[in-house]
């Protein structure tokens, strides 16, 4: 990877370039206005800059969105009022205040409903509501992932060894060469479509251990419209979090 600047209309953007053995070239801006571009080995900076030239006003729209979404971002304070996301919609958040110590989150009727000790304040009361909410998405995420591998494992005609629930922070998904399925609990933010997608990416895995045409043809198999749910995943990804109030997506 290396760093390259280009002049966009009245401005000097910067851009990454990352070179790899593929065919095509392809461009993304992430949620902080990174701007990444993935090419062949052998392609040359002046093809980089022409395809740049070509892609000028979606990289100005797309910055443009960005910006406008950065700027308006509410940071969550965990406060009655607020919205979490679950399965691709956002849901109102309920806080009770305890007089002892008791502490806990669920789910239920259309609504999420935190409990906290009154007695915290402040960032200990923030990170401690933080905390909890993130116990319960990822009890939730373990329940619902291991229903839809099992759903789709069946489908497929492959065995999984286990599945487990982390927190990578680049990785959606990943399959073991024992056949264990990890799975990264903000998922259970994702549309439902969405998160599918991830589990039959792995499942797939466990037949084809890369990336090849044949593996995507195994996808495609099961699930015609996977291009759909990969955009998502790259335009709305960064948004499943626990920092900053959902916007309407």
């Amino acid at each position: 990877m290396y760093l390259e600047n280009f002049r966009l209309e009245d401005r000097i953007i910067q851009y990454n370039v990352i070179k790899s053995k593929r065919k095509t070239i392809e461009l993304s801006i992430n949620d902080k206005k990174e701007i990444v571009i993935k090419a062949p080995i052998n392609c040359s900076n002046e093809y980089i800059n022409k395809f740049l030239k070509d892609k000028q006003k979606w990289i100005t729209e797309r910055l443009d969105v960005i910006e406008k979404r950065l700027s308006s971002r509410v940071y969550l304070e965990f406060k009655t009022g607020e919205r979490l996301l679950y399965l691709g919609k956002s849901y109102p958040l309920v806080v009770e205040y305890d007089k002892g110590n008791r502490i806990g989150a669920g789910f239920d009727k259309g609504e999420f409903r935190l409990v906290l000790p009154h007695y915290l304040e402040g960032e200990p009361r923030k990170e401690a509501a933080k905390k909890i909410i993130i116990d319960l998405y990822k009890k939730m995420a373990k329940s619902l992932l291991k229903e839809r591998t099992e759903f789709y494992s069946k489908l497929i005609g492959v065995t999984v060894n286990r599945v487990f629930i982390k927190g990578q922070k680049t990785l959606w998904g990943s399959c073991s060469s024992k056949n264990n399925i990890n799975y990264n609990w903000k998922l259970i933010m994702a549309p439902l479509e969405v998160l599918d997608y991830v589990v039959v990416h792995e499942l797939c895995h466990i037949i084809h251990r890369n990336h090849s045409n044949a593996y995507w043809q195994e996808v495609e198999k099961y699930m015609p419209d996977y291009k759909k749910r990969i955009k998502w995943l790259k335009e709305y990804g960064f948004s499943l979090q626990l920092e900053w109030q959902p916007y309407e997506m």
